[in-house]
């Protein structure tokens, strides 16, 4: 993620690129009474590893639905 000098603003063009339509819907909406919608970015992160030997957690294994007749 941040391995790159300039992630963050990477990620903030990204976010604001994503973004850009739904606050553009929004604030020309008719109604809007004097609001403007505004968008403001942060990323959250976390450093390190959980290892499922340590925790005793055992992994998440995705297994198809199974169907119910009655």
């Amino acid at each position: 993620m941040d391995s790159s000098v300039d992630w963050e603003a990477k990620k903030d063009a990204e976010k604001r690129a994503r973004y850009a339509p739904v606050l553009g819907f929004f604030n020309s909406l008719p109604e809007n009474l004097g609001w403007t919608l505004m968008q403001f970015n942060f990323t959250v992160g976390v450093r390190g590893s959980i290892s499922n030997v340590d925790s005793g957690v055992q992994p998440h294994v995705n297994r198809p639905a199974r169907a119910h007749f009655c």
